[in-house]
């Protein structure tokens, strides 16, 4: 083929094809022959934030340390990525935020995804980190991370080590659509942050085919595929007993006001009523005539915020410019 450039496209994905053929011939899993796909921007995103090595393409080397693999993956997580195990877990929950929930989770569905970001200015793209899907699963995963980063019984001192209950990728998967619909749904403050995270433990502890394991517990572990039907049939099971697990505990898990935005009406009362007055810029001490937002320009915010159980109400709005809400928006959800 004659390619010497490692900066020329054309050179970049004929090294591309050939190495895709050779790993054909070889006895790989998917995954492994889903990571010779350069060219495919989910193949980028999932070797950025899960794999063990990383590629600068701007002086073309490798480099040893990943350093922008996530912390789920090296601290929360009791497994290694032997086979690249955190990459088809990492694209296992890209597909569920794509559809927004339980859906197949098989082989197939890993390769599709990936093959169908496949671009002509593919390699050492890194776009899709912006697209929705992916953006979601980085949020979550960090939440996750915090729900057992400060626990003691979490070993970080040694790589591969972590939360033994998560060892196993179908419960790891429930656990992470659980937390997924606690964030979406719920005040996730740090009572519940808490109550998940016993509730990890002690879930764990009642599929370890125990004699004494309820119809419930005995359902979760009987639909360990990947297939749509049992990825809901687990997600409702473990909806369901980590409700029930909160009852027991007396602890309350509160609905979020599910009108998350203001309507038109609340958004006009609420500009008029502060004069469409910026809180922050006059907190700041800007000068007074930049207190005032274009209507154009203004964006009503919650006092309290929504994700901490604020209603949707007008006496819980406040006009804030574009940037200040941004800001703050950016401050909880990071």
């Amino acid at each position: 083929k004659n390619i010497s450039n490692p900066f020329d496209p054309k050179h970049q994905e004929a090294a591309t094809e050939i190495f895709w053929r050779l790993q054909q011939g070889e006895s790989l899993n998917n995954m492994e022959t889903a990571h010779a796909r350069l060219s495919s921007l989910v193949r980028n995103f999932l070797v950025k934030y899960s794999d063990d090595y990383d590629f600068d393409f701007d002086t073309y080397e490798s480099i040893d340390v990943n350093p922008n693999k996530l912390g789920f993956f090296t601290e929360t997580r009791s497994r290694t990525n032997s086979r690249m195990q955190h990459l088809s877990l990492l694209a296992r929950f890209l597909l569920l935020e794509r559809a927004k929930g339980p859906t197949r989770l098989g082989d197939g569905q890993i390769r599709e995804l990936i093959d169908e970001t496949i671009q002509a200015d593919g390699i050492g793209n890194l776009s899709y980190e912006n697209e929705a899907p992916a953006r979601a699963v980085l949020k979550i995963l960090k939440r996750f991370r915090e729900v057992f980063q400060d626990d003691p019984l979490l070993d970080t001192e040694v790589y591969g080590t972590g939360v033994l209950a998560l060892r196993y990728e179908y419960f790891t998967i429930s656990c992470y659509l659980l937390l997924r619909h606690l964030l979406i749904h719920y005040v996730f403050d740090e009572t519940v942050r808490l109550c998940f995270r016993d509730f990890v433990y002690d879930f764990y502890e009642r599929t370890r085919g125990s004699s004494q394991a309820s119809e419930h517990v005995l359902r979760f572990v009987e639909n360990r595929q990947q297939d749509s039907a049992a990825v809901a049939e687990r997600d409702r099971i473990i909806r369901y007993e980590f409700l029930d697990f909160a009852d027991k505990k007396t602890i309350e898990i509160k609905f979020k006001d599910e009108q998350k935005a203001f309507s038109e009406k609340q958004r006009i009362a609420i500009y008029l009523r502060e004069r469409g007055v910026c809180k922050e810029c006059k907190r700041e001490g800007k000068p007074e005539k930049q207190w005032v937002v274009p209507w154009s320009e203004f964006e009503a915010d919650h006092v309290l915020p929504h994700s901490k159980g604020g209603q949707t109400l007008i006496d819980n709005g406040q006009v804030l410019c574009r940037t200040h809400n941004r800001a703050k928006g950016a401050s909880y959800d990071g």
